[in-house]
């Protein structure tokens, strides 16, 4: 599995004790931002889109970063939640893996 934290028979994978904190803020940085392109994306005018030299439409454009980021967000508040219950435990419900 490689090195992490399991937190009552959860594994994060490569998270130390004393990056938490460092890891909370990054994941609510990622929420965030992904939210903020959300909002942008509803707000902005149709036009195809090239990516790679290919042109798509702007339905699939949406489509597609729709799906990116709505998975980006799952995924971080996923850890986030994680993340909140292993700072707020006593120390005893955490075992460091290496």
């Amino acid at each position: 599995m490689g090195w992490g934290l399991i937190l009552k028979h959860v594994y994060i994978n490569k998270i130390r004790k004393n990056e938490i904190e460092h890891k909370i803020k990054e994941c609510e940085s990622m929420i965030e931002y992904c939210q903020k392109n959300l909002i942008a994306l509803a707000s902005a005018s149709p036009r195809d889109v090239k990516i790679n030299n290919e042109t798509i439409t702007w339905e699939e454009h949406v489509l597609t970063e729709t799906e990116r980021l709505v998975d980006e967000i799952r995924e971080n508040e996923s850890l986030l939640n994680l993340l909140y219950i292993a700072q707020e435990s006593n120390g005893d419900d955490i075992e460091e893996d290496y």
